[in-house]
């Protein structure tokens, strides 16, 4: 039998805050969002950038500010369409900036385009499971060269 009444809300971990145009929630993490503000969003030629604040970008953007000063090696598999994407110049200027060697293997599959364009991408990456495109990165920094010329964990 079911039980009667309002149902229950769990209540919000501390940090979250509310997003207006999905009703999802979601963690914020402000130091994180300072320093692609002071970065990525800083040098991009878009007047609009809150793409760059996506979980992809602020993983790699965790990723890169905990290397030290011997480098490393950072390898993700995300939505490819920061490659060509107007508000993601900043990200690919910072990228250039901080690491000696960049690989990027698009792998395509962008099923939002049509005609001639959308024959070129070749179907989808992950057979019926994905219409973005797919992009493996490979960046290596050696020495680690932080964007903004300051190590953020100093």
């Amino acid at each position: 039998m079911a039980a009667s009444g309002p149902r229950p809300v769990a209540p919000r971990p501390a940090g979250t805050v509310k997003i207006t145009t999905t009703g999802e929630e979601k963690l914020a993490y402000p130091k994180l969002e300072a320093r692609i503000r002071n970065t990525y969003a800083a040098r991009s030629d878009a007047t609009y950038v809150a793409d760059l604040y996506n979980s992809y970008v602020q993983a790699i953007h965790w990723a890169s500010d905990r290397l030290g000063a011997d480098g490393g090696v950072i390898a993700f598999v995300t939505n490819g369409g920061f490659l060509d994407g107007n508000a993601m110049s900043g990200l690919r200027r910072c990228l250039i900036e901080e690491f000696s060697d960049i690989r990027i293997f698009d792998l395509r599959g962008n099923q939002r385009t049509i005609g001639e364009r959308s024959k070129r991408e070749g179907g989808q990456t992950f057979g019926s499971g994905s219409r973005a495109p797919i992009a493996h990165h490979r960046i290596d920094a050696t020495p680690w060269h932080p964007c903004g010329g300051s190590d953020p964990l100093s």
